[in-house]
């Protein structure tokens, strides 16, 4: 029993920090009002985490979905603002905005270090709580439903439609962490006329990456990787942790979403895959700033993806910025480490 328990301690502890949440969904009624007491500026609760169901329709969805809106210091409703949407990483949910993200993106914007802006943090959790082995939708259209629709046509309509939101794609950025953090590239990528700033912290930035013995973590080396065709093997390892103690397989995070086994998911991955849509990104007429935020022991060997990404980019004329810490974990720690600099170009990129 107690060798038991210590082992489901271990796997919460892997995937509490693959997530950087804690592995339990938990309600947290008054939390929204002590984190709004030390900001300047508000969260406004589109959720159903406290006291009341304040969640809005998502027609795309067909349900209910929980939404979280800061305002920043001296919001008036008489003046414009440029907005910064935030996509939460695999396992997480909306509550990475309150958790991680508010405090100092907020105080950010008090010190001068960012514009007054209006950032929004959606849920793309598939079962609406951050929970332990809880799937995420990557913001997609898939089997699971149509959550790039819910994002683009139900969240950012909501936005625009109540609160002051300046035009124009150079007022409009997105980012996000991990999972959240490629998804917000993909769409970058896609629909070029939406955003021109892209913050990402270790982002799955090539969703078909294999070196050339068929190996998901197999590290990057020019001209040795290749493109996967073959999803068949569900069981195969794409994350390792505690030294492989703990290890992700290939269907926890694809099962939900697609059927490993239709022979054009090669094919509509390829459509999906930002490695794959960066070269026919139109950079001339669509600009786009894009950081990268990448890790060296990243356990779910991301670093390897963005090397392939940057590869597919030269030449594109997207502005890109990337930094690398050799000595970086897929990890809270590294992306609290790494999130002063990103708000630093933000802030840069947001004021241009």
């Amino acid at each position: 029993m107690r060798k038991s328990l210590g082992m489901l301690l271990l796997v919460g502890a892997a995937l509490a920090s693959i997530a950087a949440l804690p592995p339990l969904a938990i309600k947290r009624p008054f939390k929204l009002k002590l984190i709004n007491r030390g900001l300047a500026g508000e969260v406004l609760d589109y959720t159903n985490n406290h006291h009341r169901d304040n969640r809005i329709w998502s027609e795309c969805l067909g349900h209910k979905t929980d939404l979280y809106v800061y305002l920043p210091p001296g919001y008036n409703p008489g003046k414009t603002y440029p907005v910064f949407y935030w996509l939460h990483g695999f396992t997480q949910d909306e509550n990475c905005l309150i958790d991680h993200i508010i405090r100092p993106v907020d105080k950010a914007i008090r010190d001068g270090k960012l514009p007054p802006m209006i950032v929004v943090a959606p849920d793309g959790n598939l079962k609406g709580d951050a929970v332990l082995v809880s799937p995420g939708s990557f913001f997609a259209n898939t089997n699971a439903g149509r959550y790039e629709d819910m994002f683009l046509d139900d969240i950012c309509s909501f936005v625009e439609a109540n609160f002051s939101v300046a035009a124009g794609r150079q007022n409009q950025a997105i980012g996000g962490v991990s999972m959240g953090g490629g998804s917000a590239t993909r769409i970058a990528l896609k629909y070029p006329d939406r955003f021109a700033t892209c913050l990402t912290i270790f982002p799955p930035l090539n969703i078909r990456y294999e070196n050339t013995r068929g190996d998901y973590l197999g590290k990057y080396i020019p001209g040795y990787w290749q493109y996967r065709e073959d999803f068949s093997r569900g069981m195969e390892p794409i994350g390792r942790f505690f030294g492989g103690a703990i290890t992700i397989r290939l269907w926890h995070m694809l099962d939900p979403l697609y059927d490993r086994n239709d022979p054009n998911l090669p094919s509509i991955l390829a459509s999906e895959n930002p490695t794959e849509l960066v070269p026919s990104y139109n950079s001339e007429k669509y600009p786009l700033s894009l950081y990268i935020a990448s890790a060296g022991r990243d356990q779910f060997n991301l670093d390897s993806q963005t090397d392939t990404f940057m590869d597919a980019a030269e030449g594109s004329g997207i502005d890109i910025t990337r930094v690398h810490d050799p000595r970086g974990t897929h990890s809270i720690r590294t992306a609290n480490k790494m999130a002063p600099d990103a708000i630093r170009w933000l802030g840069q990129k947001m004021s241009e």
